[in-house]
């Protein structure tokens, strides 16, 4: 910088001397960036504004799709400028949590069967790639192995893993559980009787029962003692319910191919006596 002093009187200066002008230091506050969990953060470069200076920075950060939903640090670098030396801190990336839209099929098993989860019950709008549904949703019922006919309801929630980076939807995540009536067998055995006795027991014996569980049923045929030689029908009556018994629990099919109570003929034995007759005498009887 070159000067020059005159003033009246005064013998007149001049000179010369040096301003060195040195990089504004600045820090800034790094700018927060967000996105849903399982997207992309695609962001490499920003701009910012600092004492009217256009200043460029590059962005770098740890988080990939599929990393867990929470806040990363982002790592900010300024570009060169021949004014302003810029540091950014505090620069952000908040992953949030995804929406998870489930839609629910009702399922259908048979009495006695346990209950499994079925995913392919289950859709998932919003579930990111990498994610397996099985990992994201438990499937739960009320219903236990061994509970009668009916409808349950099966409930659709998200594990503990799973809730850490997505949420629900806030329609009902719920279908029905139908348990169906179990098909069971009774077959009749079949019985004889000789003419003239009092009929048997009848008996009978039921395949395709649950654990422990009976049938309440009873056996009845039109055979009455005396009645002539033949086959007689068997049959069962079975009532729809009963508190004992887990009847309204089955379909029972009655096999009746042998049941019949078969009445054969008596055996009668007889003896012969010896008599004495005088000839030309009418035989005794």
């Amino acid at each position: 910088v070159y000067f020059r002093i005159s003033r009246q009187h005064y013998k007149t200066e001049e000179g010369s001397f040096t301003v060195t002008i040195h990089k504004a230091k600045q820090t800034l506050d790094g700018k927060q960036y967000s996105v849903t969990y399982g997207e992309e953060f695609t962001k490499t470069q920003d701009v910012t504004y600092v004492l009217g200076q256009e200043i460029k920075f590059t962005l770098s950060c740890e988080y990939k799709a599929g990393n867990s939903a929470r806040t990363y640090d982002i790592k900010a670098t300024a570009e060169e400028n021949p004014n302003v030396e810029l540091t950014i801190t505090n620069c952000t990336l908040t992953v949030n949590r995804a929406t998870l839209v489930i839609e629910m099929k009702d399922k259908t098993i048979t009495y006695g069967d346990a209950f499994v989860s079925d995913y392919s019950i289950v859709t998932a709008k919003g579930l990111f790639a990498g994610d397996d549904i099985k990992d994201v949703i438990v499937l739960k019922t009320k219903y236990s192995q061994g509970n009668g006919i009916g409808k349950y309801q099966i409930d659709a929630t998200l594990t503990d893993s799973a809730s850490k980076n997505y949420c629900l939807n806030t329609s009902p995540n719920t279908s029905e559980l139908l348990v169906e009536k179990k098909t069971a067998t009774l077959t009749i055995e079949g019985k004889s009787v000789i003419f003239g006795d009092v009929a048997p027991s009848f008996t009978a014996t039921i395949d395709g029962l649950y654990g422990n569980d009976e049938i309440e049923y009873t056996l009845s045929c039109g055979y009455k003692q005396g009645n002539g030689v033949g086959r007689y029908p068997i049959s069962a009556n079975m009532p729809e319910a009963s508190d004992a018994k887990k009847n309204a629990n089955y379909i029972v099919n009655v096999n009746s191919d042998d049941a019949y109570l078969t009445v054969e003929k008596k055996h009668i034995a007889l003896t012969a006596q010896n008599a004495n007759v005088v000839y030309g005498n009418a035989a005794v009887d």
